[in-house]
C-alpha cells in the first residue's frame, strides 16, 4: 500500500489497493468520491494534501475535548492535529488569520476515553 502521505493531487481518480488503519475511521476510505474529487481537484480547491500521524490525532483528540470543550471525534479533529504538529503552510498573506473547520461528535466514547487516559 502506498502512503498517504505521498499521494499527490495530481487529476487523477485512483483506488488504493486497501485502506490504512488509523484511528480516525472517517477517512478509511480507498479512494475519493467522484464528486469530491471534483471539488478538490477539477475545480481547484485545494492545493495539497497534509497528512498526520495516529498520535498527532491523539493529542488534538485530547485538546479538542480538554482545552475547547469540544467532543469531537478522531476524523473532526483532522485539521487541528495538522495546526497542532506545524504542518500547515502559513496564512497568505502574511498577517491573515487561518480558519479550521472542526466537526464530527460521533465519537466513539470507549476510544476517547481511551485517548484521554492515557499518559502524555
Amino acid at each position: 500500500m502506498r502512503s498517504r502521505a505521498r499521494w499527490p493531487v495530481r487529476g487523477l481518480l485512483e483506488l488504493a489497493a486497501a485502506h490504512g488503519e488509523t484511528i480516525a475511521d472517517g477517512v478509511r476510505s480507498t479512494a475519493v468520491g467522484k464528486k469530491t474529487f471534483e471539488v478538490m481537484v477539477e475545480r481547484r480547491l485545494v492545493d495539497g494534501i497534509v497528512t498526520v500521524s495516529e498520535d498527532e490525532i491523539k493529542d488534538a483528540v485530547r485538546a479538542a475535548w480538554t482545552r475547547t470543550k469540544l467532543a469531537l471525534e478522531p476524523t473532526g479533529v483532522l485539521p487541528l492535529a495538522a495546526y497542532l504538529a506545524g504542518k500547515l503552510p502559513p496564512p497568505e498573506p502574511p498577517g491573515t488569520t487561518t480558519a479550521l473547520i472542526l466537526s464530527g461528535g460521533n465519537a466513539n466514547l470507549a476510544l476517547i476515553a481511551e485517548i484521554l487516559a492515557a499518559p502524555l
